[in-house]
């Protein structure tokens, strides 16, 4: 009898973890019920801790941008064992594994702040990529302990620095372009160099924005996050161009920023190949 409870405790605890869980969180313009789904077998301590995160991040994001989108009342945070491009919509977040970790910052970021118009109850493409994504990014550098680069301890502007040296930095005139950044925000295939364009494409965008952020303040990048013509914006906001504000930005990495050295690209592991397959990328996008 004591065997048989002991191991329906046991069981009691393992499909605790597995059922879904739901946290409702609020502040002073919305209320919203979060649903987490565990498909990755997570145990009842860890999605009680990735519940907690939720709440936190909810919190941490809408007190940093406030923006004119209304987040849905109720969102489906579903948890996969497996990796994968996780994504973020209008009531649903699709969260894979990323070298043991999920990106709930930075989805919740695009569910919470909205990302395009909502076309048939799912975010649209139609302002663009750059402030949606740059500003998930500086959120998930600045509040989590996530790697800007998975395996790498290197930050973006470290990374844009080496970008700059390769020659190999990409165009924010083509980044902001509603139309072209789909080239490169948005991976079709599976190839390495079109998987690399698109993390290239992250981390430029998280190091402007953060440059943004930093050198013109929060509610000055406010006015301009998710808007539909963002270089129009930038130029009436600012007060400069994009291929202005991009000429800042990059003397801003190259005085800040020290090149790695031939003995810090060795002991990154893997770097060689990296730099490899950035040199690869075809020319057209830069």
């Amino acid at each position: 009898m004591y065997k048989w409870l002991i191991s329906f405790v046991i069981a009691v605890i393992l499909l605790t973890g597995c059922l879904p869980s739901t946290v409702k969180v609020s502040n002073e313009t919305s209320e919203v019920t979060f649903t987490l789904v565990n498909k990755a077998d997570l145990s009842s301590q860890e999605m009680a801790d990735y519940k907690k995160e939720v709440e936190e991040a909810f919190h941490t994001i809408t007190n940093l941008l406030h923006t004119d989108y209304t987040p849905a009342k109720e969102i489906e945070i579903t948890f996969y064992a497996e990796s994968g491009p996780s994504y973020g919509d209008v009531d649903k977040i699709t969260l894979y594994q990323d070298h043991g970790s999920y990106h709930i910052y930075h989805e919740l970021t695009h569910s919470l702040l909205g990302h395009g118009k909502v076309i048939d109850g799912e975010f649209g493409g139609s302002s663009g990529f750059f402030t949606q994504e740059g500003f998930a990014m500086y959120v998930e550098d600045q509040y989590t302990d996530m790697k800007v680069i998975p395996g790498y301890d290197i930050s973006f502007h470290q990374m844009v620095r080496q970008c700059i040296a390769l020659e190999r930095n990409l165009p924010l005139k083509r980044l902001t372009d509603n139309y072209l950044s789909f080239e490169y925000f948005r991976s079709y295939t599976d190839s390495n160099e079109e998987s690399l364009l698109q993390m290239l494409s992250y981390l430029h965008a998280g190091s402007f924005i953060t440059y943004l952020i930093d050198q013109y303040g929060m509610k000055t990048f406010e006015k301009v996050y998710n808007t539909p013509n963002l270089q129009l914006a930038v130029k009436e906001v600012y007060g400069k161009d994009i291929i202005q504000l991009e000429e800042e930005w990059l003397q801003y990495i190259i005085q800040t920023e020290n090149e790695l050295s031939l003995e810090e690209r060795r002991e990154l592991p893997g770097y060689h190949h990296l730099e490899k397959t950035i040199m690869n990328i075809s020319d057209r996008y830069f």
